[in-house]
């Protein structure tokens, strides 16, 4: 049964997935949660003291994603099988072709707040538009990791060897206590 806020709180979100631009939210730990719950505590304004914060999405995107996952490219597949998938990487779970604000990102994160992109050959044909996203998916504290399908295809080793190194950048960067990951307590 659906709780009377769950649904203002749906129709809220609602709103702003019509709103001609999606603004990041606040600071993710004290950020108000126009969705259900990662985890935190309910009050009258919503959700609060999140552990990640709510990235809205079009939601226009999620059959598209959706036909997507099932139709990889080649590259897509091999990353997805030989290092992300069923956290085999660093126990850290990846989702694939995962709605973000205007935008499916390749593989995404949550906990590193990290999205993967594997650029193509029409990615060749975008760059203006790649760096446009990266920019847009950085204002919500997003890291952007780009590999091309020619370096997963060729060399899968070095790819996860710099994918491990990038991380431990981004932890170290985000976390004022190192022991744990990315901060999040």
């Amino acid at each position: 049964m659906i709780s009377a806020i769950w649904k203002m709180q749906l129709g809220i979100c609602t709103n702003l997935l019509n709103q001609p631009t999606l603004n990041p939210p606040l600071s993710g730990r004290e950020a108000t949660h126009p969705g259900p719950p990662l985890s935190g505590r309910e009050t009258k304004e919503g959700f609060i003291n999140m552990k990640r914060p709510y990235i809205p999405y079009n939601k226009k995107l999620v059959e598209i994603a959706r036909i997507n996952r099932k139709n990889p490219t080649q590259a897509e597949n091999k990353i997805w099988h030989e290092i992300l998938k069923d956290k085999q990487f660093e126990k850290y779970k990846f989702h694939r072709q995962k709605p973000l604000d205007n935008f499916i990102a390749d593989f995404y994160c949550p906990e590193l707040m990290l999205v993967i992109e594997i650029d193509g050959d029409s990615h060749d044909k975008q760059k203006e538009y790649d760096t446009l996203r990266s920019e847009k998916l950085s204002e919500y504290g997003m890291g952007v990791i780009r590999y091309s399908n020619d370096k997963i295809l060729s060399d899968i080793n070095s790819v996860h060897q710099d994918l491990k190194e990038k991380i431990k950048t981004r932890q170290n960067k985000s976390s004022p206590d190192k022991g744990r990951r990315g901060g999040v307590r």
